[in-house]
């Protein structure tokens, strides 16, 4: 019958997804390709508003029409990354950590303290909405670093191994760069604040010290300063840019908190 058959199909999906190495985390309509399908629908027209005796449009049910109109469900992968053996997804982002638990995802918890290395993405660019939805905006167009880094991690943290049947589900919301993402419906907005600051009063002393220790960091000051007129004009901008560069940044601002483990 169709039911075992497509029981059996998914089955086999199911089965492959989780030895299944990369998966595409975002998509973009493919507007070369269509299939022309019918629409029906009635004549619009205008008449007065009994409200306000204005025009106001109406659809006139004694006027049905068809007409042929193109249907564009195609989508091309546009971002496709590679599966890690494991994300690690610290304890604190509980609200991140509900809605694995609610989708099956497979978890456990780290039975003590552990220095790992693993996969960071950095936060290079994105824009997020204007309005809010239901709580919510979107960070769309997002553009991340990578490195390795050895992480602590505490005992309670979450490592979420990926050879399971949710392999694709937990890559398109715990990638940042995927079009539903938990980063994209901004579950991870607090890690891009900038919480520590300086006195400039204070620093200036500090960052000429660090220029003088650290020469290339002035040849890329210097070279900023020749390509970027708003910056070479501006003492705070410089002396910012420095603090970035320097040790005293704070080294959270614009980490993804959800790490890769990758061997």
């Amino acid at each position: 019958t169709n039911s075992e058959q497509i029981k059996s199909i998914r089955a086999a999906n199911r089965e492959a997804v989780k030895t299944q190495s990369e998966f595409p985390v975002s998509w973009t309509l493919d507007r070369s390709k269509s299939v022309q399908i019918t629409y029906k629908g009635f004549l619009a027209g205008r008449k007065p508003s009994a409200v306000s005796g204005q025009p106001r449009l109406y659809y006139d049910r004694s006027k049905p029409f068809e007409k042929s109109v193109p249907f564009y469900n195609t989508y091309q992968s546009k971002t496709i990354i590679k599966k890690p053996l494991s994300y690690v997804v610290p304890q604190g982002w509980w609200k991140v950590i509900d809605l694995l638990k609610i989708n099956q995802v497979n978890m456990r918890r780290l039975t003590k303290d552990s220095t790992v290395e693993v996969e960071i993405y950095r936060i290079e660019d994105f824009k997020a909405s204007a309005r809010q939805y239901e709580s919510h905006h979107i960070n769309t167009e997002v553009k991340v670093s990578t490195g390795k880094k050895q992480i602590k991690f505490r005992k309670g943290d979450y490592l979420i191994p990926m050879n399971q049947i949710a392999n694709r589900f937990i890559m398109e919301v715990l990638e940042p760069q995927g079009d539903d993402s938990y980063f994209a419906w901004n579950f991870f907005d607090a890690t891009l604040g900038q919480k520590e600051g300086y006195s400039s009063y204070v620093f200036e002393d500090t960052a000429e010290e660090f220029l003088k220790s650290n020469p290339d960091i002035r040849s890329k000051l210097e070279e900023r300063k020749k390509t970027d007129t708003a910056f070479a004009k501006s003492g705070a901008a410089q002396l910012n840019y420095v603090y970035q560069q320097s040790p005293y940044f704070e080294p959270d601002l614009m980490r993804y908190p959800v790490y890769r483990i990758i061997k």
